[in-house]
């Protein structure tokens, strides 16, 4: 009797009913009958549930195993080891589940040509996160690629690691045809840096049978290099079916000034604006006008949106529905004009930034309209004089709002000049403000006693600390030692200070001190010592802040690049 058979009686017996199945122990077929013949005086019930219980066993347990092929030994390591103090380190971040700072021991490693060590591996290739993982593989050695390989879960090793330098296009060609979509997208990334021409074929022959979201991520590798030479390219995907890939390619094509795309909205975008400069003074009112620290008369703006929306706007990138509390024309006007490199206008209105953003911000109608269109198109044309002028006026309008609204249509702006500025332009201003920000705190005597509850910080200056390069410069970091040391000072006779905006930025400090401002972050703070829940907060922000200053230390002390 085959197996299949015996499987097929077991189970008829148990619908059937053993009373109407033929007499005599239950056959499994194997050599397990032997056993179940020995079973005496058991109701034919159990016994049947016994016999189908221990085939099942059996069959589970007496597979032969498959035949593995031989593990090919990891190859020999290339980079060194780090010391057991920072291997101990290390293992301490990961059971703290501290991702920032293992980020930045991480970083330390690699430009100190070291790897991590052999035990930690395990642990850090079950790392989830995309910032973690990409740090981790310059650090991970042979070992720790070829134990990637041993574990499906670890896939994510092979789906992002590059090929060896001197692989051939070859190499790439296939993983670009074969691979996972991480390593497509691996393939064609090393591939655009080394020929361009050759990325720019395997874009064009895939696109239309990859999905929306590779085709967007497509264009961002795209934008790595971008040159005149990839305007065909990108024209040609205006035509996308998907808007968010449109949207940007039409990005894309903004960026090179002398596209044909840049050359449609530079047009367009003429039909909107008109400047109209300030009539010429009398000499006596330019000169009071000037000791009075007074620009004179200002030129105006001249603002004239869109009635509809053309079809040709929308396949070059102009979404047509506006988000929710903009209305079609301030929205269609925003698109238009970020897609204008800011160079343009000097030429074409005959006027200096500084002059331009003034009369854009006198424009009760328009002018926020046009400023944050001018805003988002520093990602064009990082321009220093527009970045400056744009601050200035915004920083102005954000502090003298007369309501909510206002203050929030100038902050919308704002944030994106902050994004845009370079390092060397949003630093001197940060230390400016730090330094303004530090006077002694406005101290409010209430029924309680004195009182902090206006912070001076302001809302620019604490993001902007955020969106600087990290880690800040020494300059910046040593001015927001002692302006957080001033201020804090300033305070400490008062009974309650309020956390506001300063107690914000200190988390980010903690990450973004560079390590010569170490030594300094970690002397004693002199806070006040209260029962106060406010100032206990204050206390609390500090340890936090001075027990990462010192984990940060020891990384930079354990490992040395």
């Amino acid at each position: 009797m085959m197996r299949s058979e015996i499987g097929d009686t077991l189970l008829s017996v148990a619908l059937t009913g053993t009373s109407r199945a033929a007499s005599g122990p239950v056959r499994t077929g194997t050599t397990l009958d032997e056993l179940i013949e020995k079973l005496i005086d058991v109701e034919p019930e159990r016994a049947l549930l016994l016999a189908a219980g221990a085939r099942a066993v059996y069959r589970k347990a007496g597979l032969r195993p498959s035949a593995l092929p031989q593990a090919v030994p990891a190859p020999p390591e290339r980079l060194s080891t780090c010391s057991s103090r920072a291997a101990d380190l290390l293992g301490q971040l990961l059971s703290q589940k501290g991702d920032a700072l293992l980020l930045e021991a991480l970083e330390r490693l690699r430009l100190a040509s070291m790897r991590v060590p052999f035990e930690l591996l395990p642990a850090l290739l079950s790392l989830r996160g995309a910032a973690l993982r990409s740090a981790l593989l310059p650090v991970l050695g042979q070992r720790g690629v070829w134990l990637a390989a041993q574990n499906p879960e670890w896939r994510w090793v092979q789906d992002h690691l590059v090929p060896d330098a001197t692989a051939g296009l070859e190499v790439h060609q296939a993983r670009w045809e074969d691979g996972t979509l991480p390593q497509r997208l691996t393939a064609l990334r090393r591939v655009r840096a080394e020929a361009p021409e050759q990325a720019r074929a395997w874009i064009a022959s895939a696109w239309r049978g990859e999905k929306a979201e590779f085709r967007r991520e497509m264009l961002d590798i795209l934008s790595e290099g971008l040159s005149q030479a990839d305007e065909p390219l990108l024209e040609d995907t205006l035509n996308d079916r998907s808007t968010t890939v449109r949207t940007r390619a039409a990005g894309l094509l903004g960026r090179l000034p002398d596209s044909a795309l840049s050359l449609r909205m530079r047009e367009r975008a003429g039909a909107v604006l008109r400047y109209e400069a300030p009539k010429e003074q009398p000499w006596g009112l330019r000169r009071l006008a000037s000791s009075l620290g007074r620009g004179g008369q200002r030129g105006s703006l001249h603002v004239l949106p869109p009635e509809s929306l053309p079809n040709d706007w929308i396949r070059d990138g102009i979404v047509a529905k506006p988000p929710q509390g903009l209305g079609e024309r301030a929205w269609w006007t925003r698109q238009l004009l970020s897609l204008v490199p800011l160079s343009h206008w000097h030429d074409s209105l005959g006027a200096d930034p500084k002059d331009l953003v003034q009369a854009a911000a006198g424009n009760p109608d328009w002018g926020a309209v046009v400023l944050e269109g001018w805003a988002h198109a520093l990602s064009l044309d990082a321009s220093d004089a527009w970045a400056a002028a744009l601050w200035e006026s915004l920083r102005s309008q954000y502090d003298t709002g007369k309501d909510a609204g206002d203050r929030s249509l100038a902050w919308t702006s704002l944030e994106l000049v902050l994004t845009h500025m370079s390092a060397d332009q949003l630093e001197p201003r940060l230390r400016q403000e730090l330094v303004a920000a530090s006077g002694k705190p406005t101290v409010q005597q209430t029924a309680r006693g004195p009182e902090v509850s206006i912070d001076s910080m302001s809302r620019a200056c604490s993001q902007g600390l955020v969106r600087v390069r990290q880690p800040w410069s020494v300059d910046l970091g040593e001015t927001y030692l002692r302006s957080l040391r001033k201020y804090l000072a300033g305070a400490r006779g008062a009974k309650s200070l309020s956390p506001g905006s300063w107690m914000g930025t200190i988390p980010v400090a903690a990450f973004a001190l560079p390590p010569s401002c170490f030594d300094q972050a970690l002397e004693p703070m002199n806070l006040r010592e209260t029962d106060d829940w406010l100032w206990q907060q204050w206390h609390t922000e500090i340890g936090t802040f001075q027990f990462i200053i010192r984990l940060r230390k020891q990384i930079a002390e354990e490992i040395r690049a």
